[in-house]
């Protein structure tokens, strides 16, 4: 499945499209809803959308560094989702990684409901769509701005799914960790009583 979107992202993208890199003024339409929003604002406000949506993946680092240093594989896939969800100018490859990040750690999939099924399988939908209407709106001129906003919505939409289930499943798992050793230790503690 995972080699699928690598296949998908070459036939209809090429491989040079992943090697290039586009500044944060970069207007061209992208699979991250970022450009829709800057083509938007008024010129006075570009400067803070920046600041702004550059800083937000930085804000949950630390937090979730706190919390999930234990599961270090959980970690790194939970900040790949994120840079992900917030770069400028995502690839197909990135939510290819963070899907192969997401299959390294078994346990917390197990724990994963059936929407992020839904989602995964769900994806190929507005990633096709997005190229029909880029095709429609820049080489034809019949299309709208708004045709692509929405799949790249749909396309983030499902990836924010699938992360936000991946890390509910990992801090149920870490939660139902803690309270197994905190009930080993309490019944080490109570036969240590009982023997003194």
């Amino acid at each position: 499945f995972v080699l699928w979107f690598q296949m998908l992202e070459f036939l209809l993208v090429g491989s040079e499209a992943y090697w290039t890199w586009k500044p944060l003024t970069s207007l061209s339409p992208n699979l991250g809803p970022l450009w829709y929003f800057q083509m938007q604002l008024f010129d006075r406000f570009h400067d803070y959308f920046r600041i702004m949506f550059s800083g937000m993946p930085y804000l949950v680092v630390i937090p979730l560094a706190i919390r999930l240093y234990r599961y270090p594989i959980v970690l790194i896939t939970s900040l790949w989702f994120i840079g992900t969800l917030f770069q400028h100018n995502p690839t197909l490859y990135d939510l290819n990684l963070a899907l192969c990040l997401l299959v390294m750690s078994p346990r917390s999939m197990a724990r994963m409901n059936v929407v992020s099924l839904i989602a995964i399988c769900s994806i190929a939908v507005p990633v096709i769509l997005y190229v029909l209407d880029y095709s429609l709106w820049l080489e034809t001129g019949s299309g709208n701005a708004n045709y692509i906003y929405f799949q790249c919505l749909a396309y983030n939409g499902f990836g924010a799914i699938m992360f936000i289930d991946f890390l509910g499943a990992s801090l149920q798992r870490d939660k139902a960790l803690r309270v197994t050793e905190k009930l080993e230790q309490q019944s080490k503690n109570r036969k240590h009583d009982i023997k003194t």
